[in-house]
């Protein structure tokens, strides 16, 4: 997800802060700040826009609440080698074996 803060003019002469993503060549809205034709309102809604992007990007990108299962996840990722994997047929499908 690429969260970006669009600024777009309205036929009403004010301008809106959106919070949009960009996927798949076109733009979705994920949250609208509000709209203003004061330039400081203007500028105020966009550094609040940026500090609700990190808030959401660190709300979507965390693993785990739980620290315990986070360190178990990570403890198990790194015990895994290449030699826990072992190429089948001539399309080499790999499969993790899990030693426990």
């Amino acid at each position: 997800m690429s969260l970006k803060v669009r600024k777009k003019k309205n036929k009403s002469g004010s301008t809106s802060i959106h919070i949009v993503d960009r996927t798949n060549r076109g733009y979705k809205v994920v949250e609208s700040l509000g709209s203003s034709k004061n330039k400081d309102k203007i500028e105020a809604l966009y550094q609040q826009a940026l500090n609700r992007i990190d808030e959401l990007e660190n709300n979507l990108l965390f693993i785990s609440k739980n620290n315990d299962r986070k360190n178990q996840l990570i403890d198990i990722l790194s015990q895994v080698t290449t030699d826990n994997f072992i190429p089948i047929g001539d399309e080499l499908i790999f499969y993790i074996i899990i030693m426990k």
